[in-house]
């Protein structure tokens, strides 16, 4: 059980890193490192929002809880799950924690509150009709040059915002800034393109006391992030760094420069990441569940806030491999116009944190690799319990195909095959640049990579394979062999000359044999020398008659004087 999330104190070297955070990923490395196999469990305190009024005073712990949902992918064997205790917890919430770490349910995420132990849950929500949002006076976007944020402007320039206040690291300097410029102004919108770095507290001061008393800042839309993915084991401080100084001291700034203005929508985007989980995103997880955890600090405190866990949008705010890794995820890319529709009905629902995503749960569940499905999504799958009880349709094609070839032939097959789909991962036009037995990490595989390449294999052989297989399995030569362990196809005994049955026969018995006591051990020569007989000239029912009647002793000579052994 670890209390490191506890350290709410920012790193002095890297200013954006909770020292929890950055303590925890330290410990899971080390015990990687150590091949600890007990699982690990994470305490926090007030971190987490359990009803709709809940003030959250664990901020900066809450980071830990979006590392976790990444944890639970990436160390399975090594995961145990995380608890939120109150803020002083007594005897009664001690009791339940111990509880939880004794029982067996497969729930990994926990809430405990008064005399209730709670499990974290989503369900289904409508925002059809939830008020329709109406921006005026002067929005501010982070991330607005972004592909993410010129959506988000586009939307609201033709929703009737009247200024547009567009911030990024470059500013006029950035991509198509200029272009997009012209484009709002074309719809009737004022825009004010400015270069600042959010995390600056100072800089962002200077940017919201240029804004026109005419034109109030009347809504916050924090777009801004950074990807810098890792695995855990490879995560660094200074990466972290990197992607929280947007994300979570971005938030930070922005609503400490803000809270005491008249806003009408304070809106965060957050994403499936920090909820969900996804392998190869310990570094951008935090930060979203921080947002999560911050919009329910607000709504507690009466402020306008709303954090919204995006799927992916299409064509925007990710590299076209993190897209890729997402459909084949089951999480297929949100059509520009239906978000933006969605985020204008969203922006004043009355849960602070909600989720915006098209999810084929069946799907992402088998994707997901796991054989018990995490009570977190039973109510959108439908399923009660173990996985899902639907049956393919059709035997997977490479699978097929490995099943109805000659046994000699299989491992040949499947290496061509999954050296073809390690070429189309890799954008190459042909296999042949595919050495078998070159490490994947050498063949230029990184952690979104090796997930695409998990769920095409998935897909391609039925198989649930584990989220880190290729690292697991680290050329492709290992990886085929441990598929061919997986599809466990029968070898049957007309494809095997006699001679290769006698081979594995003798294989097979000299492994079963040990340990054998000597009684057992004659029981098993007899009936060996029975057959070898049936396969020689004499009689084998006389012989076999002989051996039924023979004694320890008589069964002894009969193997001596037959084959010459003691």
């Amino acid at each position: 059980m670890s209390l490191l999330a506890l350290d709410e104190a920012f790193d002095p070297e890297h200013e954006s890193v909770p020292r929890g955070l950055l303590t925890t990923v330290t410990l899971t490395q080390a015990l990687g490192d150590a091949d600890t196999r007990a699982p690990l469990w994470i305490l926090t305190t007030d971190a987490q929002m359990t009803s709709g009024t809940d003030a959250v005073s664990g901020l900066d712990q809450a980071t830990v809880w979006g590392l976790a949902r990444v944890l639970a992918t990436e160390i399975p064997q090594r995961w145990g799950g995380i608890v939120d205790l109150p803020a002083a917890p007594d005897a009664t919430a001690i009791t339940l924690l111990g509880r939880i770490l004794a029982g067996a349910d497969v729930a990994d995420q926990w809430a405990v509150r008064g005399a209730r132990t709670l499990t974290r849950r989503l369900t289904r929500t409508s925002i059809s009709e939830n008020p329709a949002w109406e921006p005026s006076g002067t929005v501010l976007i982070t991330g607005g040059t972004g592909a993410l944020g010129a959506h988000v402007a586009r939307g609201l320039a033709t929703h009737g915002a009247e200024h547009l206040v567009l911030l990024s690291r470059q500013g006029m300097d950035a991509p198509g800034a200029t272009a997009l410029r012209d484009e709002l102004a074309a719809c009737g919108a004022a825009v004010t393109v400015v270069g600042c770095d959010i995390g600056d507290r100072a800089a962002l001061n200077a940017v919201l006391d240029q804004i026109p008393d005419q034109q109030p800042l009347t809504a916050v839309v924090h777009a801004a992030g950074q990807l810098d993915d890792s695995t855990i084991d490879k995560l660094t401080p200074d990466q972290m760094n990197r992607a929280l100084r947007a994300k979570l001291l971005g938030a930070v700034n922005l609503h400490e420069a803000t809270r005491n203005r008249d806003l009408s929508a304070f809106v965060l985007f957050s994403s499936l990441a920090g909820t969900f989980g996804s392998f190869g995103q310990s570094n951008y997880a935090p930060g979203n569940a921080y947002l999560d955890a911050l919009a329910a600090q607000r709504r507690a405190m009466g402020l306008p806030a709303i954090s919204i866990a995006w799927g992916p949008w299409a064509g925007a705010g990710m590299s076209a491999a993190l897209r890729r890794v997402e459909e084949w995820n089951g999480v297929p890319a949100l059509a520009v116009d239906r978000a933006l529709a969605a985020l204008h009905r969203v922006v004043h629902h009355p849960d602070p944190n909600v989720v915006v995503a098209e999810v084929d749960w069946p799907f992402w569940h088998e994707a997901a690799g796991a054989d018990t499905l995490d009570p977190m999504y039973r109510s959108l799958t439908g399923e009660s319990g173990g996985g899902p009880d639907r049956k393919p349709d059709r035997i997977p094609a490479l699978r097929a195909r490995v099943e109805a070839a000659p046994a000699a032939e299989r491992e040949q097959l499947l290496l061509e095959a999954v050296r073809r789909i390690v070429g189309s991962v890799l954008g190459h036009d042909s296999p042949a640049a595919i050495d078998a037995d070159r490490a994947f990490r050498d063949l230029g595989f990184d952690s979104l990579a090796a997930v695409e390449l998990r769920n095409r294999l998935a897909a391609e052989t039925g198989l649930r394979l584990p989220p880190a297989v290729v690292f697991d399995h680290p050329t492709v030569r290992d990886l085929v062999r441990y598929l061919l362990d997986g599809l466990a196809v029968p070898v049957m005994a007309e494809e095997l000359s006699f001679t290769d049955q006698l081979d594995r026969l003798e294989v097979s018995l000299g492994a079963a044999a040990t340990g054998l006591d000597q009684s057992t051990r004659l029981q098993w020569a007899a009936r060996l020398q029975a057959l070898a007989i049936a396969c020689s000239e004499s009689d084998p029912t006389s012989v076999a008659a002989d051996l039924e009647s023979a004694t320890d002793e008589d069964l002894f000579d009969f193997i001596r004087t037959e084959f010459g052994r003691s």
